[in-house]
């Protein structure tokens, strides 16, 4: 343990927490305008759905649905306001 504290780790506080938050956030976010783009482009251009397409759309009802039993999870709440 004492190795990870010098290199600078150390039990993150509520700052960290919501600073790797947003980091997370906006690599999702770059990454499915990425995938929005480019899936796009092979629709156009190739005029077929394409690996990007299924990739963004996976990505997309994986997070509706972990959004939607965490909700219910943490707040005990039934239906999405």
């Amino acid at each position: 343990m004492k190795l990870l504290q010098r290199l600078g780790f150390t039990k993150a506080d509520e700052t960290d927490i919501q600073i790797a938050l947003f980091a997370v956030r906006s690599s999702w976010l770059v990454t499915m305008i990425a995938l929005l783009i480019w899936s796009t482009y092979d629709v156009i251009t190739k005029q077929t759905i394409t690996m990007p397409l299924n990739i963004l759309l996976f990505g997309g009802i994986v997070y509706f649905f972990t959004y939607l039993y965490m909700r219910r999870k943490l707040k005990g709440e039934t239906h999405v306001q």
